[in-house]
């Protein structure tokens, strides 16, 4: 009898505020939590669209993260999720939001192994 490893990538919980109104709160978090269970790393990249087809942020494992328009203005890159190297830069924060922010977000994370989506909208008025 021979015994496989479950190899598993898995999103844990997509955390996105519904609502927001433009004022109330300096930031917001959108959060994409995950865990690799027994996947391997190698190849690990988390992206952010925004609105289906805009890329509008990346992070490659051991690189510093990036941003791209028209979210870029708002995302602080220094923002860190977690104290765990492979999931730090999961998440998204928005400095002082507007309500050219309002849209569908999808995160997706991939390895070489895997990969796994999950969406929310958010309204920002």
């Amino acid at each position: 009898m021979v015994l496989m490893k479950s190899w598993q990538l898995i999103i844990k919980s997509i955390n996105i505020p519904a609502i927001v109104k433009v004022n109330d709160t300096d930031y917001i978090i959108l959060d994409c939590d995950y865990d690799l269970e027994n996947t391997s790393s190698k190849g690990l990249v988390v992206k952010w669209f925004f609105n289906t087809n805009q890329v509008v942020y990346q992070w490659i494992y051991g690189r510093h993260p990036l941003a791209d328009e028209p979210v870029a203005k708002y995302i602080d890159l220094t923002y860190k999720a977690s104290n765990d190297p492979y999931t730090e830069y999961r998440a998204i924060k928005l400095n002082k939001p507007g309500i050219d922010l309002t849209g569908e977000y999808t995160c997706v994370i991939s390895t070489f192994a895997d990969e796994r989506t999950a969406n929310a909208s958010m309204i920002v008025y």
